[in-house]
């Protein structure tokens, strides 16, 4: 914001995935973003750690029952769904894949209503990387919306 080339009431944060996730901590202690958009974002890290996904078994199998256990109950302390809630009243887009393998939709909705402020889910026939060209369409008519 103290660049002479940005123009503080056009900052907007989009982030997918883990950067979906980190923008719930930012959010809560970062005001002066105007808008969010957050693709395949989940409420919290235990549910992906527990379920069976295959690339996860490595890692239970090599830090034994007892320290995985231990890692997954840290993870806690920055779940998304701890932080969206605190978050300023900046709009925010969702945006999920219907096919996605890791947010289902049970699990987007839960990070969904969580939320205090104005916001709108959308679903698109994808998977967790949401790349139906309409979430593109979607994203920039709605930022340009909140940064007109």
């Amino acid at each position: 914001m103290t660049r002479t080339d940005v123009d503080a009431r056009f900052i907007a944060f989009v982030g997918q995935s883990d950067a979906a996730n980190w923008r719930a901590i930012l959010s809560s202690i970062e005001h002066r973003l105007r808008a969010f958009v957050l693709i395949a974002g989940f409420p919290n890290l235990k549910g992906l750690m527990i379920d069976d996904d295959p690339e996860l078994a490595d890692l239970r199998y090599a830090l034994g029952d007892d320290r995985f256990a231990r890692y997954v109950s840290s993870l806690s302390a920055v779940d998304p769904i701890r932080y969206v809630g605190r978050s300023a009243s900046a709009p925010i887009l969702f945006q999920f894949g219907r096919f996605d393998p890791y947010v289902s939709r049970a699990r987007a909705e839960e990070l969904v209503h969580a939320v205090r402020g104005p916001e709108q889910a959308i679903y698109y026939d994808a998977g967790h990387e949401v790349n139906d060209p309409r979430a593109v369409i979607d994203r920039r008519e709605f930022l340009a919306r909140q940064l007109r």
